[in-house]
C-alpha cells in the first residue's frame, strides 16, 4: 500500500489539508479512513477479485484526487475531472460525516489535529 502514490503527491497533499481543509471534514475523513485503509492492507494480502477491484478503485479515485490537489497547489498544468468529481464527492461525504462524529471523537485525534491542523476551527 506504500507505494501507491509518490511522495511528492502526499507531500502536496499534507500541505493542501493543512492549508485548506477544516478539522470538521478531517476528523470525518480519519473515522472512516483509518479502519478503511486496515482492509486494504488485509484485502492486498487475499487479493480475491472483489479485493482487486476496491484496491484499483480506490488508487484511481485517489491519484485523481491527487492530481487535482497538485493543480490547485500550482503543482500540474491541467486540472483532472475525476478528480474535481472525487473532491466534490469525496470532502463533501467526510465534512458530513465529521459534523455527525466530531463531537464524540474529536479527542482521539487530537495529536493528529496538532500536526495536520492550523485552523482548528
Amino acid at each position: 500500500m506504500n507505494d501507491m502514490f509518490s511522495s511528492e503527491d502526499l507531500q502536496t497533499d499534507t500541505e493542501f489539508s493543512v492549508k485548506y481543509l477544516g478539522t470538521t471534514l478531517k476528523i470525518g475523513y480519519w473515522f472512516w479512513a483509518v479502519p478503511f485503509v486496515r482492509y486494504l492492507y488485509r484485502a492486498q494480502k487475499r487479493q480475491n477479485r472483489w479485493d482487486r477491484f476496491v484496491i484499483e478503485a480506490t488508487r484511481m479515485f485517489a491519484q485523481a484526487r491527487a492530481n487535482e490537489i497538485a493543480y490547485k497547489m500550482g503543482k500540474r498544468d491541467r486540472s483532472d475531472w475525476t478528480g474535481k468529481f472525487a473532491r466534490m464527492f469525496g470532502e463533501g461525504l467526510c465534512w458530513t460525516v465529521g459534523v455527525f462524529v466530531r463531537p464524540f471523537v474529536e479527542k482521539k485525534f487530537a495529536e493528529w489535529l496538532k500536526i495536520y491542523d492550523n485552523n482548528l476551527s
